[in-house]
C-alpha cells in the first residue's frame, strides 16, 4: 500500500512537468506570457513601448488596437445613423467601412471608442487560446519554433492591431475542434466557417472542407451554405457593392504574402530593360501598356508553372506517404492552413499579419523535416517559413539603409531582398498546394494515379528499382501497413 502511494507521488510529479512541456500548453502559456508582458510595459512606459514596438512590428500604429478601434467605431456610428460604407467621423482616421455588412448586423459587439481595449484583449486571448488546437509537436526544437512563430513581428502584428482576422483564425480554430466529433458538431464548426466568410470574404476558401463528407450529405450541406450566402448577398446587395471599392490594395513592395508580388516585379525588370534598350529616356512601359492587364498576364505565366510543380509534388510516393503518415488533426490543421494561405494567396496581396494562417500548417510542415525521403527543400520549408515570418523588420532595415521601392522598381539591394523573399512566398504556396492536391487524392476529388500506383507497388511488397521512386514505393508499402492511415481516418470521417 505504501508503494502504490509513492508510486503515485511519482507519477504526479512526473506528470506536471511533462504537461508543462505538451506543445499546446507551450504555445498557450507562452502566447499568454507575451501578451501579458506587453501589456504590463505599455502601462509602465507607452515611449519605450512604442519604440520597442516599432523594431518588433514597424508597421505599428502611435496608438495600439487600432484595427479594433476601427471596428467598433464603425459599430458606433452605424448605431448612430450613419452610412459608414461613405464615411465615418467617429474613428479616428475616418477611414470608411472596408469589410462586409454583416459585421454592422453583431449587435452584441460592444460600440464606441471606451469599448477599444476589451474589445481588442478579448480578441487577442481567444486568439491565443486557439493555438490549443494545433496538433502535438513532441520534438523540443521543434516546440521551439513553434513558439518562434507565435512570436514573430507577423503574428505580433495581428495582435497589437488587434485586427479581425484573429476572429478568423478563432472560427477556424472552432471548425477544426468539431471535426472529428458527430455530424451536428461538424455542422456547427461549417455554419463557423460560413460565418467567417459572410465577415472577410476569403474563408470561403475553407468551404472546401466540406469535400470530407459523404457526397450526398456535402451536397446538402454546400447547398445550404450557397443558399445562406446568396440570402445575405441578396439583402444586403447595396452595402456589398457600396464595400468593394473602400478595400485598401497593398502595394507590390509591402511585408506579407501575396500572389500578384512577384508579376508585378517581372513587370517592373521588364519595364527597366526596356527603358534601357527600347524606350525614350524618361519613358515607362505603363504608359502605353495597360499595367494591370500585363501584370494579370504574368500572374498567369508564374501560377500556372507553381501549380504544376505542386501537382508534380503531390505525385511523388515520398511525398504522398509524408502526407498519409499525419494523424487526423494534423492533416486537418494542414489542410486548414494550405486553404486559407493559398487563397489568399491567388487573390492578391495580403497585410502581413494574414501570416498567422501558416500557425495551422506549422506542425505538420514540422513533422516532414524530420523525414529524410523527402526532398530537402520540402523538408526545409518549415524553417524557412519562420524567417518569413519575421522579415518586417529586415525589410525595414533595407528601405532604411538603401531605400524603399516605388511603383518603378529601387535600390538593387532592397529590390534583391524583396525577389528573394517573394520567392520563398510561392514555394511555401507549393508545398502547401501539393499537400492539398494529395489530400484530395485521399478524399476522391483527385486521382494522383502514379502517386497511387506507386503506394500499391509498395504494399504489395516491390521495392524494386533505384532511386527516389523505388526507395518511396518500399517506404510507401510500409506505411500502409501499418497504424492507421490519414485515408482511413477521412473515410471513418466520411461514413
Amino acid at each position: 500500500m505504501a508503494s502504490d502511494r509513492v508510486l503515485s507521488v511519482t507519477e504526479s510529479r512526473s506528470f506536471l512537468p511533462a504537461m508543462l512541456c505538451e506543445s499546446r500548453a507551450v504555445s498557450v502559456v507562452f502566447g499568454l506570457t507575451l501578451l501579458l508582458g506587453a501589456v504590463a510595459f505599455y502601462l509602465a512606459d507607452p515611449g519605450a513601448y512604442l519604440r520597442a514596438m516599432h523594431v518588433w512590428v514597424p508597421e505599428s500604429l502611435a496608438a495600439p488596437f487600432a484595427d479594433s478601434a476601427y471596428i467598433v467605431s464603425q459599430l458606433g456610428c452605424w448605431r448612430q445613423g450613419v452610412d459608414v460604407y461613405v464615411s465615418n467621423p467617429c474613428e479616428l482616421y475616418h477611414r470608411a467601412f472596408a469589410y462586409p455588412p454583416l459585421w454592422l448586423r453583431l449587435w452584441f459587439l460592444p460600440s464606441g471608442q471606451q469599448a477599444t481595449i476589451p474589445f481588442a484583449l478579448a480578441l487577442d486571448a481567444c486568439f491565443i487560446v486557439s493555438l490549443s488546437v494545433l496538433p502535438r509537436v513532441p520534438r523540443r526544437r521543434d516546440i521551439a519554433l513553434l513558439c518562434a512563430a507565435i512570436a514573430s513581428s507577423a503574428t505580433a502584428y495581428g495582435v497589437e492591431r488587434g485586427n479581425v482576422d484573429l476572429a478568423i483564425f478563432i472560427l477556424a480554430a472552432f471548425a477544426i475542434a468539431m471535426a472529428d466529433r458527430r455530424l451536428a458538431f461538424r455542422a456547427t464548426g461549417y455554419a463557423a466557417v460560413t460565418c467567417a466568410a459572410l465577415l472577410k470574404l476569403y474563408p470561403v476558401f475553407l468551404l472546401a472542407l466540406i469535400a470530407r463528407e459523404r457526397r450526398r450529405l456535402a451536397m446538402t450541406l454546400a447547398l445550404l451554405v450557397a443558399g445562406t450566402v446568396a440570402v445575405a448577398i441578396w439583402q444586403w446587395h447595396d452595402q456589398w457593392i457600396a464595400m468593394f471599392p473602400n478595400i485598401p490594395g497593398p502595394e507590390y513592395s509591402t511585408d506579407g504574402p501575396g500572389g500578384r508580388k512577384l508579376p508585378e516585379g517581372i513587370f517592373i525588370v521588364i519595364d527597366w530593360v526596356s527603358r534601357h534598350a527600347f524606350l525614350a529616356p524618361g519613358a515607362y512601359l505603363d504608359d502605353t501598356l495597360p499595367r494591370r492587364a500585363a501584370v494579370a498576364a504574368l500572374f498567369a505565366a508564374v501560377l500556372l508553372p507553381a501549380l504544376f510543380l505542386a501537382l508534380r509534388q503531390a505525385r511523388d510516393a515520398a511525398f504522398a506517404m509524408a502526407v498519409r503518415r499525419l494523424d487526423p488533426r494534423e492533416t486537418i490543421c494542414l489542410a486548414t492552413g494550405a486553404l486559407l494561405f493559398c487563397g489568399c494567396f491567388v487573390s492578391g496581396t495580403s497585410s502581413a499579419y494574414r501570416e498567422i494562417f501558416v500557425l495551422f500548417a506549422l506542425p505538420g510542415l514540422l513533422a516532414w523535416q524530420h523525414d529524410r525521403r523527402l526532398p530537402s527543400m520540402v523538408r526545409w520549408t518549415a524553417v524557412l517559413t519562420i524567417p518569413l515570418m519575421w522579415a518586417s523588420f529586415p525589410a525595414l532595415l533595407f528601405d532604411l539603409t538603401f531605400g524603399p521601392l516605388g511603383s518603378h522598381g529601387g535600390p538593387l539591394p532592397t529590390f534583391a531582398f524583396w525577389l528573394a523573399r517573394e520567392i520563398l512566398w510561392w514555394w511555401l504556396f507549393i508545398v502547401l498546394s501539393a499537400a492539398l492536391f494529395q489530400i484530395a487524392d485521399q478524399i476522391g476529388l483527385l486521382a494522383i494515379d502514379h502517386a497511387r500506383q506507386l503506394v500499391n507497388a509498395g504494399s504489395d511488397g516491390g521495392t524494386g528499382g533505384s532511386g527516389i521512386d523505388g526507395g518511396g514505393a518500399g517506404v510507401a508499402g510500409a506505411g500502409v501497413s501499418t497504424g492507421v492511415s490519414t485515408t482511413q481516418a477521412f473515410n471513418l470521417l466520411r461514413s
